[in-house]
């Protein structure tokens, strides 16, 4: 299951992962540094804090989102 779940988060597009991750793409897209705020630094942030996640917490989002 843990490499379903993964696979699925690395097949997700920016606009997917947007929506999931809503107040990481407004805190990036909207930053004042030039040299973090684009897609490129929004897709690492999520990265990281998906790397950061548990493996119950991917789960629940995998479950929440794997349909949308």
């Amino acid at each position: 299951m843990k490499k379903e779940i993964n696979d699925w988060f690395k097949g997700l597009d920016s606009f997917t992962l947007a929506f999931i991750f809503p107040s990481i793409y407004e805190e990036v897209m909207m930053s004042a540094d030039p040299d973090h705020c684009t897609i490129n630094d929004f897709v690492d942030d999520v990265n990281e804090e998906w790397d950061k996640m548990s493996d119950e917490q991917k789960e629940k989002l995998y479950n929440q989102y794997k349909d949308a």
